[in-house]
């Protein structure tokens, strides 16, 4: 049903059953694959050349993030999993890289706070270019 799945995490635990819906979606469907996507929060009003460096090294630490919250996940070896790094306002980025890969669904994590990715949950659901799949909080 879902050929190309995109998960935005904050690099924390709370994608994990995100993650791990989006693998095991992605292994019904043969051909499916996963993006895994991470947004560095733009400084305003700052040049990024003069940043980016600093941008560079929080890629690097993101890419080895995304790895170990994967190595908990069962059934990866099974699926194409992708990672993308972006900088910029999470939401925006989030639905701009789904508007330009063609993604068909986007599925995360939605908290009962207002926290990184509570209130980028609600702005992705309502201005994505597809569906959106929001797992709510468990306890």
């Amino acid at each position: 049903m879902f050929q190309h799945i995109l998960v935005p995490t904050d690099l924390t635990g709370s994608t994990h059953r995100a993650l791990a819906l989006a693998v095991h979606l992605a292994r019904h469907r043969s051909g499916s694959h996963v993006t895994v996507i991470h947004v560095v929060e733009g400084i305003p009003d700052l040049p990024d050349r003069g940043l980016q460096e600093f941008y560079e090294r929080l890629e690097h630490v993101a890419c080895g993030r995304i790895k170990h919250l994967l190595g908990d996940i069962s059934g990866t070896d099974d699926v194409t999993i992708t990672h993308h790094i972006a900088v910029g306002r999470p939401a925006d980025e989030i639905v701009r890289y789904a508007e330009r890969t063609g993604t068909d669904l986007i599925v995360l994590e939605h908290g009962r706070d207002h926290s990184s990715l509570g209130s980028v949950s609600y702005k992705v659901s309502v201005t994505a270019p597809c569906s959106v799949m929001l797992l709510r909080e468990v306890g």
